[in-house]
This record gives C-alpha cells, structure tokens and sequence, in this order.
C-alpha cells in the first residue's frame, strides 16, 4: 500500500515540471520579443538603412563611411 508521502510525491513532481516548463516558455517568450539584437549587419549596412529611413542625412552618413 501507498502511504501520504508517496502520494504526495507523485502529486507533486507533475506541478514541478509543470513550472519549470512555465518559467522556460517565459525566457523563450522574453527572447524572442527582443528580436535579433545580435544581427551580422556591418556598420556600414546599419548607416544605410538609417539615412534610408531619414535618421540622418547625407553629410551624417559620409562621415561614417570616412570614419569606418
């Protein structure tokens, strides 16, 4: 016969795993919202991308390209 204790561990690890599985769904939810901060862009590509969105202007862009 089962007593309370094995009872109560068998009821138990499923509600562990149950919010280790919650808090790893959160980090990966947390990640992923971020976006890819981690990009290959060079800094040359950035600098294009911000002069095409208006961010700033074609002097600002050819001074990076000089200092790059």
């Amino acid at each position: 016969m089962f007593g309370w204790h094995e009872i109560g561990i068998g009821m138990g690890l499923p509600m562990i795993f149950f919010w280790i599985l919650m808090v790893l769904v959160v980090v990966w939810l947390i990640q992923s919202s971020r976006g890819d901060k981690t990009s290959t862009e060079s800094a040359l590509e950035i600098a294009k991308k911000r002069y095409a969105k208006g961010e700033i202007n074609k002097e600002q862009l050819d001074e990076i390209k000089r200092n790059i």
